[in-house]
């Protein structure tokens, strides 16, 4: 008998590519997206998925103890984030800007929903010429890059490459 052609696993399983990423990036440093860059960054730094981000309370951050609580995560599990340099740069912008309760607001100063702001993902990434990169794509990027280090610290690659992501 001859064998079939495998099938792709269920999910998508494609890599943002590093002019892709580039593209993006550089499409958000337009005025109008400045606010959602700051997302888009974070889950950069993070892995963190866009509802974590966007349910993000001014509490949940501690930059003096440098750490992240997230309590609403889809698992259901209390997970810390250590908050880096460039993260803590980024999170001490967006809460300058707060002026609710959450971390990252629009350019109104109200919360994001999670389908407003994947429109505007959505919107960039199509100006940025790669319209097929999603948000979850930038999850998968920061899974791939850690991944080298999991074999020198266990939790390296976690944050960004669970089961389920």
């Amino acid at each position: 008998r001859e064998a079939g052609m495998l099938k792709e696993p269920p999910g998508r399983q494609r890599p943002i590519k590093p002019a892709e990423l580039t593209a993006l990036l550089a499409a958000f440093r337009r005025k109008d997206s400045r606010f959602a860059r700051r997302v888009t960054h974070a889950a950069l730094l993070t892995g963190c998925r866009l509802d974590e981000l966007l349910t993000l309370r001014v509490a949940d951050v501690d930059i003096g103890r440098k750490v992240v609580d997230l309590s609403r995560t889809k698992q259901n599990r209390n997970h810390q984030i250590v908050i880096t340099p460039p993260l803590a740069a980024l999170l001490k912008e967006a809460l300058a800007e707060s002026k609710g309760g959450y971390v990252f607001v629009s350019s109104k100063g109200k919360p994001y929903t999670g389908s407003g702001f994947s429109k505007h993902f959505a919107h960039v990434a199509e100006r940025a010429g790669c319209p097929d990169v999603t948000f979850h794509d930038l999850r998968r990027h920061v899974g791939t890059a850690q991944a080298p280090f999991s074999a020198l610290h266990p939790r390296a690659g976690r944050c960004g490459s669970a089961a389920g992501s």
